[in-house]
């Protein structure tokens, strides 16, 4: 199987906006909870969106270069982002069960839930 150009510029830009707006992710999950005391989920639930939120804007953008049907788009990658809140929350919950550091278990979190996203991103938010 060969994988096109676009394919490959897709998935590279996709990194580098994740990676940005998992930094700012990480970030505000750290302000909230290592610096403000807040509990690892509720900090992980305001993270994540922010997240969610600065990504479709970058990708929409920038990445997949669509105009149209913004609203759906926005929907779908919102369920997208939800669905990978979910599966970080349970990757951290599972994290403080097993007592590791949280901010080393998001971290790990934010790696495993970008290529999940990726792909329904990419062939169902994003789709031409």
């Amino acid at each position: 199987m060969k994988i096109s150009k676009e394919f490959m510029r897709n998935l590279i830009l996709y990194g580098v906006i994740g990676g940005t707006c998992a930094g700012v992710d990480i970030l505000i999950f750290y302000l909230l909870n290592k610096q403000v005391g807040w509990l690892a989920l509720p900090a992980n639930v305001v993270s994540v969106n922010v997240g969610i939120g600065l990504s479709f804007i970058l990708n929409r953008r920038f990445n997949f270069k669509v105009a149209d049907k913004t609203f759906r788009r926005l929907v779908l990658f919102y369920a997208v982002g939800v669905t990978g809140l979910a599966m970080s929350s349970g990757i951290l919950a599972l994290g403080d069960r097993l007592a590791f550091d949280s901010l080393y278990v998001k971290m790990f979190s934010v790696l495993v839930v970008s290529l999940f996203q990726f792909a329904l991103n990419k062939f169902a938010t994003f789709r031409k």
